[in-house]
């Protein structure tokens, strides 16, 4: 397993998203009323399997399924939001699919504090899933490079006026700047 933080805005729901796209990857978008059978149900139906049961059955049948697959990975997006018991079951989804399957854990930088903490405090379960994420990656931000493709890729191509956007460094607040900017040369052709 392995873990992406960034505060809001930095672009990883942008990210993962975008990579979701790709064959064989599973983007899940945690809220704080999943429950562990609504995330198997769920995400047996993104692999293409309708199945109602128990969660033990559902849990045995989508790590099959996974395990059938090329180069699997689930991404779970809010991750910050997830209940213990749902941790637990991803625990032991990654255990069941190790050798075939990845999952990328996305959230906010208290998921990883959490974790951590829970897991100093002897917290059942928090160790060995904390643990068991193998990797963790920081978003730290826009480079300029970054941000001037975006800003060409939306229409904004005179490199002065790119200059106005380089303080940007969180992907939202990008977008939104980019729409005012957008707005604001409409209103001025007109």
């Amino acid at each position: 397993m392995a873990g992406l933080v960034a505060d809001t805005g930095m672009g990883k729901t942008t990210t993962v998203r975008a990579y979701a796209l790709r064959p064989n990857v599973y983007y899940y978008y945690m809220d704080g009323s999943i429950t562990p059978k609504i995330f198997l149900k769920d995400l047996l139906k993104q692999t293409g399997s309708e199945f109602e049961g128990s969660i033990h059955d559902m849990l045995q049948l989508l790590s099959q399924r996974l395990s059938s697959l090329e180069n699997p990975l689930i991404v779970v997006d809010e991750c910050a939001k997830m209940c213990d018991k749902l941790m637990f079951t991803i625990h032991s989804l990654r255990d069941k699919t190790l050798s075939n399957c990845g999952i990328l854990l996305a959230g906010m930088p208290d998921f990883k504090k959490k974790l951590a903490k829970f897991a100093a405090k002897g917290k059942t379960g928090y160790g060995e899933f904390f643990r068991r994420i193998n990797y963790w990656q920081d978003m730290d931000g826009l480079s300029t490079r970054e941000i001037n493709a975006v800003l060409v890729k939306n229409g904004i191509e005179d490199s002065e006026a790119q200059k106005d956007f380089r303080h940007l460094k969180r992907f939202g607040d990008l977008m939104n700047e980019i729409n005012v900017y957008h707005i604001e040369q409409s209103i001025e052709e007109n």
